[in-house]
């Protein structure tokens, strides 16, 4: 493999901060709110949460410039970059599927449909 392009930092970078963000995501299951002394609790898990959102993001944004250099021809790394676009735009995906049916719910009592109960 002579003629094998270098990878490209981002591109390992990108895969690098999307990890990190899960890495960080499951420290989110062991805040509760609701103890402890006043409001710790909550900007515990808003803290938590906006550093796991801003390593997904940062992971899509370095991913997706990764692939542009990438795309110039000179470097090499399309896995990486792809892995971690893919793997930052999972926590985001997750959490909208884990706050959707409470959201349905709350539309659901808006409209009166107060007794609506999500199925399953």
């Amino acid at each position: 493999m002579d003629n094998a392009k270098p990878t490209t930092s981002l591109a390992i970078a990108s895969l690098i901060c999307s990890v990190a963000a899960w890495l960080v995501l499951p420290l989110l299951l062991t805040i509760n709110p609701t103890a402890g002394a006043g409001v710790s609790g909550g900007l515990a898990l808003l803290f938590v949460g906006s550093v796991a959102a801003i390593l997904a993001l940062l992971g899509i944004i370095i991913g997706t410039i990764a692939l542009r250099k990438i795309r110039g021809g000179e470097f090499g790394g399309r896995g990486y970059a792809w892995a971690g676009i893919v793997a930052g735009c999972l926590p985001f995906v997750a959490g909208f599927a884990w706050i959707a049916p409470a959201w349905w719910t709350e539309l659901m009592m808006q409209f009166g449909y107060g007794d609506y109960v999500i199925p399953g």
